[in-house]
């Protein structure tokens, strides 16, 4: 069984990486900073966590996140802008892959972002060469990519992206 909470505290931003570790084998550049993600979360951000109990005790059976802020849809930022979530990081350990994990993450996000109130506008980019990921992205959550980036991070050094062209669709849900 999977339960989905707010992360909070350092311990968790701490699990979070280790987390990213796993899952993209991420060099330690590449890890989302503990300052960054407490900053999010106190600043209109969040950071939920997916917990099994048969997850890894030592990072107190986390199994999945999901990393998000506020931001606009436009540049320069306007008082006259909508605003929207910006999800940045899901991410699930791969043992935990294909069990439904991302997409409770997702729509937990979702509900969260909801609750404020804010925006009802979600968006977020994925790498266009996994199919798996256009066939959640697309077809199980139903967003829709109209923006295509060409290498928008530039070179990557963690094991899923490293030696190929970062190009990226940008989702709206």
């Amino acid at each position: 069984m999977i339960t989905i909470r707010p992360i909070t505290e350092i311990t968790g931003c701490l699990h979070f990486h280790e987390l990213e570790r796993r899952v993209w084998a991420a060099p330690p550049l590449d890890v989302v900073p503990t300052h960054v993600l407490i900053t999010v979360i106190k600043n209109g951000g969040g950071v939920l966590g997916a917990y099994a109990t048969d997850g890894p005790p030592e990072m107190d059976g986390l199994v999945g996140v999901a990393f998000w802020w506020l931001g606009s849809g436009q540049h320069p930022v306007t008082r006259r802008l909508a605003l929207k979530a910006c999800s940045h990081v899901v991410g699930v350990l791969p043992a935990w892959q294909g069990k439904r994990v991302g997409l409770q993450l997702k729509l937990a996000q979702r509900q969260v972002v909801l609750e404020q109130g804010l925006t009802d506008w979600m968006t977020w980019t994925y790498d266009p060469l996994y199919r798996a990921n256009g066939a959640f992205n697309l077809h199980r959550l139903g967003a829709t990519c109209n923006t295509y980036y060409p290498n928008v991070y530039g070179e990557m050094e963690d094991a899923l992206n490293r030696g190929v062209p970062s190009d990226r669709c940008q989702v709206d849900w």
